[in-house]
């Protein structure tokens, strides 16, 4: 069974989002950045139980796309 994943940016109050090619959602009261102690710029993959099964200083297309490749083959 093959099941979409589903992306979208968090953004810090304050944060254009006008290039961003993906679904933006607003943080803003700060509950993302307080409960993953996230960064400006930071990638996150959060897993459907709430665990982060993926993060990154700057997330590119590649590196994630590797990562799901090794997940998604097991």
């Amino acid at each position: 069974m093959n099941t979409p994943v589903r992306a979208y940016v968090v953004l810090a109050p304050g944060t254009g989002s006008a290039d961003i090619p993906l679904p933006a959602l607003l943080d803003a009261s700060g509950e993302f950045q307080a409960a993953y102690d996230a960064t400006g710029g930071c990638g996150y993959l959060i897993r459907p139980d709430g665990y982060i099964g993926y993060r990154a200083g700057r997330i590119t297309a590649p590196e994630l796309l590797n990562h799901l490749g090794i997940i998604f083959a097991k």
